[in-house]
């Protein structure tokens, strides 16, 4: 889909994001195992249907996106298809991008794409933003049984100035997400530049949106 342009993602933030480079194991792509663990939670297959089904439910996970992001919904596509394999019914809602983040701060979805900020403004921003209504975050979250647990950490995280136990607050913070797959990371989003041979000195600043336009210069 991005042609080698973006890295996959194994965390939920970039290790090259302050207090994010922690030992995580990456979830591992394995159909035979995902089959095993829908079979005990006693999602079944039938002769009837492509899809599985529990007590005469199918098996169905609705995506919601914002179809003004042609990426959105080529991704969408492509785990459709991945997500047939083992027998999940994964429906896609493309709707107006107002919409969607409306649907987010709701709560009112099953999935749904977010992304953080990076540098400069993470972790502060991304998780800052779990402890109220904001994105999604907070109420993606609250199945968790130590979701207070976590907000308190965060707190604790963006007040404390002792960097040791800052750097502990964002690993409880980034393991339990992790470990409870609240997320499921799909690559490292870079910004890309097209122009001409004759500008030079193209490059970024540490904010993507900032486009130093005093360093470049026109043959």
């Amino acid at each position: 889909i991005f042609d080698g342009i973006e890295t996959p993602a194994d965390n939920v933030l970039d290790k090259t994001v302050p207090y994010a480079d922690i030992s995580l194991t990456p979830y591992e792509y394995n159909i035979q195992k995902s089959e095993t663990l829908l079979e005990e939670a006693g999602w079944k297959k039938s002769n009837s249907s492509k899809f599985r089904q529990k007590n005469g439910q199918e098996l169905k996970i609705t995506l919601s996106y914002n179809s003004n992001n042609p990426i959105d919904k080529t991704i969408g596509e492509y785990m459709q298809g991945e997500l047939a394999k083992i027998g999940i019914n994964l429906e896609l809602q493309g709707e107006e991008e107002q919409a969607n983040r409306d649907r987010m701060k709701a709560g009112k979805f099953q999935i749904v794409f977010n992304i953080s900020w990076g540098k400069p403004y993470d972790p502060q921003s991304f998780l800052g933003g779990m402890r109220n209504p904001v994105y999604g975050d907070y109420l993606a979250q609250q199945g968790l049984k130590d979701k207070k647990e976590i907000d308190t950490a965060i707190l604790n995280a963006l007040e404390s100035t002792d960097e040791a136990k800052r750097k502990e607050y964002y690993k409880f913070v980034l393991t339990r997400l992790h470990e409870e797959a609240v997320y499921i990371p799909i690559t490292n989003e870079r910004n890309r530049a097209i122009f001409s041979s004759k500008v030079k000195n193209v490059g970024f600043e540490i904010s993507k949106y900032e486009v130093p336009m005093y360093n470049m210069d026109v043959e």
